[in-house]
């Protein structure tokens, strides 16, 4: 039987992503064309989704069965998504999701951001710009909760923040599994030294905050450190960690699909931020890229994320302190065999969090709908 499914998007997809959030829906798409899935694409600005509702109408006419509908929000409003944010179309996403709903397909999109209901929106958008934004993402959740049958977020906080009336399920982000890097990590031998290889991507000011960590490194003999972030991020906030920098902390510039031998290379990725109410509930795709790579994870225990650290056993959470940083890191310098189980454990997590089973989950999800039929 055929499988066949719509992919809807407001904006162009890149297919070198570097952000998080062009990572997702680039991922998704391919995960629901790996498992199997006709996928009819609802991508790009306005006059693109246009014609391809178009085409889908006319399938529709035709008889042609889709098994459901899955969209992805974009982090501005649904009628700003063009590109110079002029409401050119403002009816043509919602329609079509009514269309389809009166066609009864099921359809869940995945709510990406939730910012504007917090005080660090109020902070970061002028209050001209909030009176238009505003009403408008209150817009798009309105439409949802006539529309959808399951709205997805990035992770289980965020339901408290939004209706109950409608189904709320969390969708966090996937991985791709790294076959190779996973094999060599395990089969590696014992160490001979004691050197412990610590990688971090991210930012390096605002919430991002690795100083605690750096500063720990600095006072380690045997750990090494490799920080990915960006050189425009660098350049505007490296005066403040010039005097913890040393020989075996390395700086470097890369995107995503660069970071391999890094991350094949490190022993422990990263994962800290300043406490942060919306920030905590947050589920970061670097997180799960890590995994993907078979490489345990230090995250601080301010983030929510750190539950599932802890739940899968594929690394440590710490306070994100020097102190207690640096105790932990010179108790995993001289106990590798603990890094190893972690190692193991992360590479067992992989299978149930590719963006293949995100996908699958999706398409079981929506497809029990159907079944009401």
């Amino acid at each position: 039987m055929i499988k066949k499914c719509i992919f809807h998007y407001p904006h162009p997809i890149n297919e070198n992503p570097g952000t998080g959030s062009e990572v997702r829906p680039y991922r998704m798409v391919k995960a629901f064309e790996q498992n199997g899935y006709i996928v009819d694409k609802v991508i790009g600005y306005g006059k693109d989704r246009k014609n391809a509702i178009l085409k889908i109408k006319d399938n529709l006419k035709k008889g042609v069965r889709y098994d459901f509908l899955y969209s992805e929000s974009l982090t501005q409003p649904t009628l700003l998504a063009e590109e110079d944010h002029f409401p050119r179309y403002p009816f043509l996403d919602f329609n079509f999701f009514n269309l389809c709903k009166k066609y009864h397909i099921p359809i869940g999109l995945f709510y990406r951001d939730m910012h504007w209901k917090f005080p660090e929106y109020k902070e970061a958008v002028s209050w001209y710009k909030r009176c238009i934004t505003i009403p408008l993402y209150k817009w798009d959740l309105f439409n949802y909760k006539k529309l959808l049958k399951i709205l997805y977020v990035p992770a289980e906080g965020f339901k408290d923040y939004l209706s109950k009336e409608i189904l709320i399920k969390s969708l966090p982000p996937g991985c791709k599994e790294n076959v190779d890097i996973v094999n060599a990590k395990k089969v590696r031998k014992d160490r001979k030294t004691k050197e412990l290889h610590i990688f971090y991507v991210g930012g390096v000011k605002g919430i991002y905050n690795p100083y605690s960590f750096i500063k720990a490194v600095n006072h380690c003999k045997n750990v090494t450190l490799t920080i990915c972030t960006t050189q425009e991020q660098w350049e505007m906030n490296k005066e403040r960690y010039k005097d913890l920098l040393c020989e075996r902390i390395k700086i470097i510039h890369k995107k995503s699909q660069e970071l391999a031998p890094y991350y094949k290379e490190a022993d422990v990725s990263i994962l800290c931020q300043e406490s942060n109410l919306y920030m905590d509930m947050s589920s970061p795709i670097k997180a799960k890229e890590t995994l993907g790579y078979g490489t345990p994870i230090i995250i601080s225990s301010n983030l929510s994320l750190s539950k599932v650290v802890q739940k899968e056993n594929y690394g440590w959470v710490v306070d994100a302190n020097v102190k207690d940083i640096e105790k932990l890191l010179v108790f995993l310098s001289e106990h590798f065999e603990e890094i190893k189980e972690k190692t193991l454990c992360a590479i067992d997590a992989i299978n149930k969090n590719t963006w293949e089973a995100r996908a699958e989950q999706v398409a079981t999800e929506l497809m029990e709908f159907g079944k009401e039929i």
